[in-house]
């Protein structure tokens, strides 16, 4: 075979290997565009929660008288979660799904840094249920859309509990007599000090997802 003919077949050899990269990478992008749309679709907000509107970030919910078969079933299970952590005999009079958007980007986001997640797993399956009680200063918590380190009581740290009966003893009589707590998402197999005690320095760790009231 002459040298001529060897060059040209090896060149076309070159040209298919190139278009073969091309057509790798351009699947490549592809799949990764998909799995970014699911994941952005997904991430919009919870199954369970109720969607925003275009101009909101943060919505209360009350759920204590609903109707709906799927919140009753929400509603049960999370004033069950209240009263097995140790404050039973009381009546909830008012239970709010606190919605926030921002927050939770960022809490999705912080749960990613520590677990690895398929496409098709729900990042809240990566979570669990912690207590807070509160002083007077709820209406500024919802305000600032969470919990904060900068108005900890220790000044670095967030401080809850796997027993609403513990946080009880955080948590302020009203003037109405009523007392309120905080329901949190945590991030699982972190912030564990020991005793039920979690702690937690970085804000996007927790997740305030419901208030609760009772008398």
């Amino acid at each position: 075979m002459k040298s001529k003919e060897k060059a040209a077949i090896r060149n076309e050899l070159l040209q298919i290997k190139a278009e073969l990269e091309k057509a790798k990478v351009e699947l490549f992008s592809e799949q990764q565009l998909l799995l970014a749309v699911a994941e952005h679709s997904r991430a919009k907000c919870p199954r369970h929660w109720a969607p925003f509107r275009s101009d909101e970030n943060q919505v209360e919910i009350e759920i204590i008288n609903a109707t709906n078969r799927i919140v009753v079933k929400e509603r049960d299970q999370i004033i069950r979660l209240f009263m097995d952590g140790g404050v039973r005999h009381r009546q909830v009079v008012s239970l709010k799904r606190i919605q926030n958007r921002e927050k939770l980007r960022k809490f999705w986001t912080e749960i990613r840094k520590h677990h690895e997640l398929e496409v098709n797993v729900d990042p809240f399956e990566k979570t669990h249920y912690l207590f807070h009680g509160p002083k007077n200063n709820v209406c500024n918590i919802l305000k600032e859309g969470g919990l904060s380190t900068r108005y900890a009581r220790s000044g670095t740290h967030i401080w809850l509990h796997k027993n609403s009966s513990y946080s009880l003893d955080f948590s302020n009589q009203r003037n109405n007599g009523n007392r309120r707590m905080f329901i949190c998402r945590a991030i699982s197999n972190i912030g564990k000090k020991g005793g039920g005690v979690f702690i937690f320095n970085n804000d996007h760790q927790v997740l305030i997802e419901y208030l609760i009231e009772w008398k």
